[in-house]
């Protein structure tokens, strides 16, 4: 489904339909309005930094931000991608300062969209920022190499942690359900360009 320049993917359909089924519409929507602040926080930094927003695709692991622009560096795409955490911690400080404590929960939500997206793995926005630092110290193949080898390991961690939190514990899947979310979409990418290469 395409909207003008917003694109929704049926997987990511199907993950918002988990969500409704695991969680109040009270409590979704403030996971929604956080989603949404983190996003605007990317875009803004893209507008920012002189590039432009071609798309933005909703798919299994997110929003994905599709931009240009001359001027854009490894450095500015570290900016971009630090942009979004960083309006997290910006609603949260503000939230925690002006509505306390009735916004208590939109608070720790904010905080952990940030921690969770600062993970040094990809399409993590943490993965993004040490991809573009080690492009710039070691090249773009030593990035693609390191981040190769750090993300399954990150994911599986975040799996296997999400798997004793339901199973042992009986909490929220949440990380189990974000976690199979990234490697599925990791997954599909990495079909979708090996299926280009062959053509």
């Amino acid at each position: 489904m395409t909207f003008s320049r917003i694109s929704v993917s049926w997987p990511f359909v199907f993950v918002l339909f988990i969500l409704v089924l695991f969680f109040p519409l009270a409590d979704l929507l403030p996971i929604l309005f956080a989603a949404l602040i983190h996003e605007l926080g990317h875009c803004s930094a893209v507008l920012a930094c002189g590039g432009r927003l071609d798309k933005i695709e909703l798919g299994l692991a997110g929003a994905e931000l599709y931009y240009r622009g001359e001027r854009l560096s490894y450095g500015r795409d570290a900016l971009i991608a630090a942009a979004g955490p960083f309006a997290n911690m910006l609603a949260v400080w503000l939230s925690h300062e002006f509505f306390r404590p009735q916004w208590a929960y939109f608070s720790g939500l904010n905080l952990l969209y940030c921690v969770f997206n600062l993970l040094p793995a990809l399409p993590l926005d943490g993965g993004r920022i040490l991809y573009a630092l080690a492009a710039v110290w070691a090249g773009s193949e030593n990035a693609e190499r390191l981040l190769g080898t750090v993300t399954p390991v990150i994911l599986s961690l975040l799996a296997a942690a999400g798997a004793a939190a339901v199973f042992w514990l009986g909490g929220n899947p949440s990380l189990l359900i974000a976690a199979s979310a990234i490697f599925l979409a990791l997954w599909q990418k990495n079909a979708l360009q090996g299926r280009r290469k062959k053509l």
